[in-house]
């Protein structure tokens, strides 16, 4: 890397980007950084990455908003071919896993360290899973409407892009049986609703800024007149009670429940959790939970 380890983000932030503080994972917030200077992220090093990573998807066609990741009808173009096309025909593509190569793996690691250091707190004990993407989505191209179970650090690097974030914990945007879908396995469980979308915080985005999207907070994206590249490095809280809590609760409703949300009980969070999740993964979730009631 040719950035310097402490200038590979540069606050946009009033008063010294508090927000990192103040926040994290409880709302999204915009801030600057300094990734598209590094070498890794040109288009021919993108390109060439496009080629031999194994770890990639892409669609064909224009994706709608409120649609979710499905291949648009018609016929699909291979990756190659979808990515050749990409300044010419509408088209969106992830390389995903990038922390797999030495190189994007320094990016991601120096990336968390300085968001740690802008939080003046240590979270890695808390992750459980880590990992990096690069979105390239052609002119005009839509990223459709979803929520992710990871927490998310959004750098764009290349092109402009308006990104549009609701809030997860308002149940007139994520109603409770949606989320639950999601954690059952749902990925596109999140419906959007054109009602809300003034509700939204909105992003206009260029080389050199990003957003913080909190976890389960919905999201859709619009690129501007150019390829838009943007990188995501995400991470997974270790052991996400919640999820658990919702998988059960979905279950539940199939056989006619009408269980409360998590956090409703912690007692009936602690029953879900012990029920659903697999024996060891049960007691120690279900420990945490005892304690925290105790």
């Amino acid at each position: 890397m040719v950035v310097a380890r402490d200038s590979l983000m540069t606050s946009v932030l009033p008063a010294g980007g508090d927000a990192f503080r103040t926040h994290f994972n409880q709302e999204p917030f915009q801030f600057g950084h300094r990734l598209c200077e590094a070498p890794a992220f040109t288009w021919d090093r993108i390109r060439a990455l496009a080629r031999r990573s194994p770890f990639k998807n892409s669609y064909s066609g224009a994706l709608p908003v409120a649609d979710g990741f499905r291949q648009p009808a018609g016929t699909k173009l291979s990756f190659d071919e979808a990515f050749d096309r990409l300044k010419s025909a509408p088209g969106w593509i992830i390389l995903k896993k990038l922390n797999r190569e030495p190189e994007y793996a320094a990016v991601q690691r120096d990336c968390l360290a300085e968001i740690e250091r802008r939080m003046d707190r240590s979270f890695e004990p808390l992750i459980e899973s880590r990992t990096m993407s690069l979105i390239i989505s052609s002119p005009g191209q839509v990223t459709p409407y979803h929520v992710d179970a990871d927490c998310n650090f959004l750098f764009q690097l290349q092109g402009p892009k308006t990104l549009y974030v609701f809030d997860g914990r308002d149940r007139t945007v994520l109603p409770a049986q949606e989320e639950e879908r999601f954690w059952a396995g749902d990925l596109n469980a999140a419906r959007y609703r054109e009602e809300n979308q003034k509700k939204a915080w909105s992003f206009a985005l260029a080389p050199g800024n990003g957003v913080h999207i909190p976890v389960m907070f919905p999201h859709w994206a619009a690129s501007g007149t150019e390829i838009s590249v943007g990188l995501s490095i995400n991470f997974r809280f270790h052991g996400y009670i919640r999820g658990d809590v919702e998988r059960m609760n979905h279950l539940l409703r199939r056989f006619g429940l009408r269980p409360h949300e998590a956090g409703h009980s912690p007692l009936a969070d602690f029953v879900k959790i012990a029920l659903y999740s697999p024996p060891r993964k049960g007691i120690e979730l279900a420990k945490r939970v005892w304690d925290r009631l105790s």
